[in-house]
């Protein structure tokens, strides 16, 4: 019996040991090897800005990718805060999905939500997904002056009745001149008024007669504001001016 007892065990011994040298024949564990695999647009941003840390915390100046379909960013990064305007920035985006159409320097609020674009890349339909996307967009303003500036004064065409100091209210709205007619220079309409009061919106004229409309204007300036896009301008306004009304 003792000798039977044996014979299994050293013929299970043999089976172990030739198990393991069929399965490890190097006598080496080896760990297993996973793949890993980037997918989407990478692309790297450099220019010089200025203006960013104007901008209240419930906005935030972005490097961001968008679609045809919506206003909100698929992705985006906060553009850096620089001390000294002409420090040249780069950034760089990664895992950009191919859904996304342009890659833009824009203003967003809390939700992501695109209020304005500042400056557009369109991604073309040949772009080869290894090859990292180039962009110098050069020297930029996205402070919220030339913001306002640039998509109100001039996107609205307010220049076409404030294009001169005989204009309409002798109110030049130009895009060279638009800070320098309207920050701490009387209302032309009622010189009580200051046509914006750094710190004061509600008693800043330009802000009541594109809110109110009543100050003894002719036309209606509230009804410029009625489409989707303008619309929070009218809240951008007040908050720069409430914020000192910088250039």
């Amino acid at each position: 019996m003792k000798i039977n007892i044996l014979k299994q065990l050293v013929l299970v011994i043999i089976c172990t040991c030739t198990l393991a040298v069929t399965s490890c024949d190097d006598g080496l564990i080896y760990e297993k090897k996973y793949t890993t695999t980037t997918t989407g647009y990478t692309a790297l941003i450099t220019g010089t800005f200025k203006g960013q840390t104007s901008w209240p915390s419930k906005y935030s100046v972005v490097v961001a990718g968008f679609n045809d379909n919506s206003d909100y960013s698929i992705i985006q990064k906060t553009l850096a805060a620089k001390k000294n305007d002409s420090t040249e920035i780069s950034m760089l985006l990664s895992n950009i999905s191919d859904t996304t159409k342009t890659i833009e320097i824009a203003v967003v609020n809390s939700l992501r939500q695109r209020i304005a674009t500042l400056f557009s890349y369109n991604i073309s339909n040949d772009q080869n997904i290894d090859d990292t996307i180039r962009i110098n967009v050069g020297e930029l303003n996205v402070g919220m002056f030339q913001t306002i500036n640039q998509n109100v004064f001039q996107g609205m065409n307010c220049s076409r009745c404030h294009a001169s100091s005989t204009a309409a209210g002798h109110l030049d709205l130009t895009a060279a001149n638009a800070y320098s007619s309207i920050v701490n220079v009387d209302a032309y309409k009622n010189n009580t008024y200051k046509r914006i009061l750094p710190g004061n919106a509600d008693s800043s004229f330009l802000y009541k007669v594109i809110t109110t409309g009543d100050e003894n204007v002719g036309y209606s300036h509230p009804a410029l504001f009625t489409d989707s896009k303008y619309a929070t301008f009218q809240t951008i306004i007040k908050n720069w001016i409430e914020n000192g009304a910088t250039e």
